[in-house]
């Protein structure tokens, strides 16, 4: 998983990285409703951000995505109160901790053209 964040404040991105597997109920103990336009089972994908490329063990933040029932869209929830990752692409420097607002811990997205995550792709290793 790659997560590009930018704050109005900052010309510098917010980079996270970290892994993702399918659950079959993620909402049984969850911090946040699902929406009506969520899968009907209740599955979604769960992520762990991590603190370092190759699989780091240590947790910096988990992200619940429920995927809408169209396809084209996604909401991602931030359980917690922010994320660990990098300001800039430079994966060497120790990462940081984003301390989120209230209104940012729950982000709607829709689908985009592959080519349009080309530069994120280019900006932060996952391995």
């Amino acid at each position: 998983m790659r997560i590009e964040l930018r704050q109005k404040q900052s010309t510098v991105s917010f980079y996270v990285i970290g892994d993702c597997y399918w659950i079959k109920a993620m909402y049984r103990d969850g911090d946040f409703e699902p929406t009506a336009e969520t899968a009907p089972d209740g599955s979604g994908v769960n992520c762990i951000a991590t603190a370092a490329i190759n699989g780091s063990a240590e947790d910096r933040g988990d992200l619940e995505i429920e995927i809408a029932k169209d396809g084209n869209t996604i909401s991602l929830h931030v359980s917690g109160i922010g994320l660990g990752g990098w300001r800039g692409g430079d994966q060497s420097k120790p990462s940081q901790f984003l301390k989120l607002g209230d209104d940012d811990l729950t982000f709607r997205l829709t689908r985009v053209a592959p080519d349009d995550c080309a530069g994120l792709e280019r900006a932060v290793r996952l391995d």
